[in-house]
């Protein structure tokens, strides 16, 4: 009969257990903890959250330890953080200090039994995940404070985290239901706003919210070509006065223009600084296009006209004699 109730005694023993306080113990009678109680391993130091079983932050990291004994009862309960010394237990257990930390505990009862050692990881994790939205298969363009990008672009995102890990990342666009994100490029395919909302949670329920604006321009800007002097229309030709200069007038209401750019015939195609000016007698052609900050490129512009340089020639002759 003694045998029975030392075996039974043995396996209540081993029913004591770390209990986790989810919403935490009434301050006013929660113990301030101990320099015992506290971490000492640094952030970034060598304990790695590889065999953590629990994840937590400083707003959930407190503990209690809950032991019985149907027999003899429990007389105390005695734990130690690490490689430190062991303590009693009288009060919820506050782990402020990031990194990895190893509790040890056991019951004793009355009887002076010990119950077999217990362990658990626990990892203390205060910093929240860091995001970033990367722009692919083009760029992103920051124009007097505002962010601009063609309807071409794709988007990345990448959470780390580098204490308990990434545990879920979730993106909402222009006010859209959240999704899962498991590293697909997302495109933008609504022409003006856009609104990239991003949360990245990590395994100790540190988040981070992340919110990007960019307007998705994808018109081409318009480009035309002004001459100070209106040309002359003859048989079918356009020609141009002395001292005629042309100019490129290009616009973009969203992104603005980045370049213009003329070629005169079938020169190379040049940035348009100062008005254009053709001296050279014959047919000629100049053509413009323009292209925006998001690299929209506008219609090709085209305009014939003739140069002629050479002036009329007249006689002076006698009234009614035939021309020389």
């Amino acid at each position: 009969m003694n045998i029975q109730r030392k075996i039974a005694a043995v396996i209540i023993l081993l029913t004591s257990s770390l209990v986790f306080a989810q919403s935490g113990p009434d301050k006013g009678s929660m113990k301030k903890p101990s320099e015992d109680s506290e971490r000492t391993n640094p952030k970034g130091g060598n304990k790695s959250d590889a065999s953590a079983s629990i994840y937590v932050n400083f707003k959930n990291a407190v503990f209690e330890i809950d032991a019985v004994d149907d027999s003899s009862q429990v007389d105390y309960v005695e734990y130690k953080i690490d490689d430190s010394d062991y303590i009693r237990y009288s009060g919820p257990v506050y782990l402020s200090k990031e990194g990895l930390a190893k509790i040890s505990y056991r019951s004793v009862d009355k009887a002076g039994n010990k119950e077999a050692l217990r362990t658990v990881q626990i990892l203390v994790d205060n910093t929240a995940p860091e995001l970033k939205l990367t722009a692919n298969e083009g760029s992103l363009k920051n124009i007097s404070g505002n962010t601009f990008a063609s309807r071409n672009v794709s988007y990345t995102i990448s959470a780390t985290d580098t204490l308990s890990g990434i545990k879920e990342v979730k993106f909402s666009v222009n006010g859209g239901d959240y999704k899962s994100y498991e590293g697909q490029p997302m495109r933008l395919e609504k022409q003006g706003v856009n609104w990239i909302r991003v949360t990245a949670i990590d395994k100790s329920g540190n988040s981070t919210d992340m919110l990007t604006v960019v307007t998705v321009d994808d018109e081409k800007p318009n480009v035309e070509i002004i001459s100070s002097i209106p040309l002359i229309s003859i048989n079918g030709k356009q020609f141009v006065k002395q001292g005629t200069v042309f100019s490129v007038k290009a616009g973009d209401s969203l992104s603005g223009v980045s370049q213009t750019l003329y070629k005169i015939d079938k020169g190379e195609w040049t940035p348009f600084t100062k008005p254009i000016s053709v001296t050279t007698s014959g047919e000629h052609s100049l053509e413009v296009r323009a292209i925006d900050n998001v690299g929209n490129e506008s219609d090709l512009k085209k305009v014939g006209f003739v140069v002629d340089m050479e002036p009329p020639h007249a006689n002076f002759k006698k009234a009614g004699s035939n021309r020389e």
